[in-house]
């Protein structure tokens, strides 16, 4: 058996937009063999997972599993813990620009086990431009996390172009992944395809084949080139596809 996860956003799309589809219909070929299990793994909420093939999706991390059929299954044991973080923070919206004490930042869309929150002028939510910091909200967060330890909250900041994020989180990537490989002894090759700094502690795995490209990090660029497969297109704009026309061949 050969496992495929693939992170989603900037790896099968860009800017949150649909999966081309060139893309979406290779992926739909080798997701037919049934030597291959394909699966999508985001930190967005599962409204953001596109209809394209897949066995598995995980959205917020891993914390909500869709089937092929679309149907959840949400581990609900990091709810509580979210609702006592955005009492904290001030926030009193599930979705869209909020006012909190540093200034206005964006909830993006309502969750189950996560938090997101959206810094600048995010594409998907046009005409919003936030006014708070970033690094300032981060001190609120760590504080917050630092009382309760033993929650097993996970911060997870990046930036893409005109915005920023924090992904608060009651699992990972790497967790997530863990679990899925455990549950899946008859694999024999796993490959992962990430861009950025929440893919990368998966794609240290030494179970996992990583996967790369030009629009990858710096340090996920270094691991493939060492034990991984290098891809010298971004994700969306040719690199997975190439991914997919290489499983074809194999």
């Amino acid at each position: 058996m050969i496992l495929v996860v693939s992170d989603l956003d900037e790896v099968l799309r860009a800017d949150k937009g649909p999966v081309a589809r060139e893309l979406a219909e290779a992926i739909a070929r080798i997701g037919s063999r049934s030597d291959v299990t394909i699966c999508i793994i985001t930190g967005a909420p599962h409204a953001h997972i596109p209809p394209i093939f897949y066995h598995t999706a995980f959205a917020e991390s891993g914390a909500v599993r869709l089937d092929q059929h679309g149907t959840l299954a949400i581990a609900h044991e990091g709810e509580e813990v979210i609702k006592d973080l955005r009492r904290a923070l001030g926030i009193t919206k599930d979705d869209g620009i909020d006012e909190i004490k540093e200034g206005s930042v964006i909830i993006e869309e309502p969750r189950f086990c996560s938090l997101t929150l959206l810094f600048g002028a995010p594409p998907h939510y046009p005409g919003l431009i936030t006014s708070a910091s970033p690094a300032k909200v981060m001190e609120r967060i760590k504080d917050f996390v630092g009382d309760r330890r033993a929650a097993g909250l996970h911060i997870l900041p990046g930036a893409h172009k005109s915005y920023e994020w924090i992904d608060i989180t009651t699992t990972t990537k790497e967790a997530t992944v863990g679990r899925l490989l455990a549950a899946m002894p008859d694999v024999k090759k796993a490959y992962y395809l990430g861009d950025g700094r929440n893919d990368l502690a998966v794609m240290r795995n030494p179970h996992i084949t990583p996967v790369g490209f030009a629009n990858s990090i710096p340090e996920i660029q270094e691991l493939v080139y060492i034990c991984g497969i290098y891809i010298p297109h971004p994700g969306p704009q040719g690199g997975a596809l190439e991914f997919f026309r290489f499983l074809e061949s194999q």
